[in-house]
């Protein structure tokens, strides 16, 4: 998308630049009354005026064109799964690994759904969760440990799981990562607090260090991510319970606060309601009731 808009920009500048150039020959050729000679020689010379100043600016879209060219190749290279990173999250945590492809999928098509370029998102959808190789037994879709168990130390599990969120950065910057992954991967749990061990855990050892989303993109992608796991983790994933799951989630972040840096408007948030039960329902095969 971005892509064709850049070419567009490119082929406009030449275009408009021919055209006033041309004009502007037209108007001072008509108004020359010299010999042909004269005539020959100033055509001449503001013809090499005009290649000079189509190389510099061919020359120049040609470096940006091969730096563009060079991210786009990038993103197609990181968008094809064979990125390390991906390679070992599905070796080591499969079921994150597939909670992720989700997590992509539901990102993407809400941010289209709302009309916003979903560039960047599908790769914060994949690598969101990059952090949980290194402690990915503790996470409930890797078959987690038991936290109904005597002798657990929910508070070392606690730390683990929000050291995910930092440990994923960390990756994502070893690794280069584009920068709105990094922030992606920084902020798909905003500053919200781990639900499952609140009562094992003093509140102040369950929140994540944030931010909040700072973007309409990191909010779907946290809405996207916390949907899914909670959908996943659902006995029956009847179409009402799907709604009824979806409609809490996001209300739920609202309600927390987590979307106020967002910029999402009420508007966008229904639509995206309507996006995630939409595209939950592919994902898991359900027929309408």
């Amino acid at each position: 998308m971005k892509e064709k808009k850049f070419l567009k920009n490119i082929f406009l500048t030449l275009s408009v630049f021919l055209v006033l150039v041309n004009l502007l020959f037209l108007t001072i050729s008509t108004r020359i009354s010299e010999p042909l000679l004269i005539k020959i020689i100033f055509i001449i010379v503001l013809s090499f005026c005009e290649a000079l100043i189509l190389f510099i600016l061919i020359t120049y879209y040609s470096d940006a064109t091969k730096a563009l060219k060079r991210n786009f190749l990038k993103m197609i290279k990181l968008e094809n799964l064979n990125h390390p990173l991906m390679v070992k999250l599905a070796r080591v945590a499969s079921g994150t690994y597939n909670h992720s492809l989700n997590v992509a999928e539901l990102a993407t098509s809400g941010a289209k759904d709302i009309g916003l370029d979903p560039e960047y998102l599908r790769l914060g959808g994949y690598f969101h969760d990059i952090g949980k190789i290194k402690n990915p037994k503790i996470f409930i879709e890797n078959k987690s440990y038991d936290r109904y168990a005597k002798n657990v130390n929910f508070l070392k599990i606690s730390r683990a799981i929000i050291e995910h969120v930092t440990y994923g950065q960390k990756l994502a910057r070893q690794y280069n990562l584009p920068d709105e992954v990094v922030e992606y991967v920084g902020q798909h749990h905003g500053s919200s607090t781990i639900e499952s061990l609140k009562g094992k855990v003093p509140v102040k050892n369950l929140q994540y260090p944030g931010p909040k989303p700072l973007s309409r993109k990191a909010a779907i992608l946290m809405l996207a991510d916390s949907i899914e796991a909670h959908v996943r983790s659902l006995n029956s994933k009847t179409e009402k319970k799907i709604i009824e799951t979806v409609n809490y989630e996001i209300d739920h972040k609202a309600s927390e606060g987590q979307l106020d840096l967002s910029g999402l408007s009420m508007k966008e948030v229904n639509l995206l309601k309507k996006s995630y039960v939409k595209s939950v329902l592919s994902i898991y095969h359900m027929r309408k009731i």
